[in-house]
């Protein structure tokens, strides 16, 4: 909180996150100054009239109202708040907060699904961003203080190799993640390709597109047909789901 001379409009809101401990052989959290809990605008003018309404007045009643709700739900009634304080962050956020660990063997892709139809339907808005510049996303927690009346955002950053957007195609997301590994496994070497995330998360739509860009690449013209002897090439594929 500030000092005793602030108005309550600026002694609403002054928090900072902790950084997260990365785990050994985890991305890298973004740490840098703009990882920092914000508060939606419009928040304080709501707040102020909720205040100013004694016992039985509307503005009393939304507030009691507002506690009995379950934060999910009041994140969505308050999404345009949350929605504007997450787009002018975005806004300002123009440097990476950290590095990716980078190693040959293994790497770390990220994307990024677009939103669904019908969770938009639903008042949901999305609170991910990606910056493919740079490999990084951006995780932005709508949350609120104890009292469920004020809001505020915290923005957690992570890095990667590579990252995907929702406007990221197909074809972008093979040519960095699925050719090489061909290229690798014609060479007489393994190659593997393992997908994780939570359910609806789009893994079966983007694994089903590498699997047949991979078929078409390795029985191409540049694959297993440009063999000496194609009639004695192999091809042993192993997929887990």
């Amino acid at each position: 909180a500030g000092g005793e001379g602030e108005p309550e409009e600026q002694r609403m809101l002054k928090l900072n996150i902790t950084p997260s401990r990365p785990v050994s052989g985890s991305p890298v959290p973004a740490r840098n100054a703009e990882e920092r809990s914000t508060t939606p605008s419009g928040l304080k003018v709501r707040r102020k009239v909720q205040e100013e309404d004694g016992p039985g007045h509307p503005g009393c009643r939304n507030q009691r109202m507002g506690v009995m709700q379950d934060k999910r739900t009041l994140r969505r009634i308050h999404k345009d708040a949350f929605r504007a304080a997450i787009l002018d962050w975005r806004e300002n956020h123009r440097a990476p907060g950290g590095k990716a660990r980078k190693n040959q063997v293994c790497q770390v892709f990220v994307r990024l699904r677009p939103m669904f139809e019908k969770e938009n339907q639903q008042g949901e808005f999305e609170s991910v961003s990606t910056f493919q510049e740079w490999g990084e996303v951006i995780v932005h927690s709508c949350l609120f203080q104890a009292d469920l009346v004020r809001m505020y955002v915290q923005h957690s950053g992570f890095c990667f190799p590579r990252t995907f957007g929702p406007e990221a195609s197909n074809e972008d997301v093979y040519a960095e993640c699925g050719s090489s590994l061909v290229a690798h496994a014609l060479s007489g070497q393994l190659s593997t390709i393992f997908m994780f995330g939570q359910t609806g998360s789009g893994k079966t739509y983007t694994m089903n597109t590498i699997i047949d860009m991979a078929a078409a690449e390795i029985f191409g013209s540049e694959g297993v047909a440009s063999a000496a002897d194609p009639a004695e090439a192999g091809v042993r594929l192993r997929v887990f789901e």
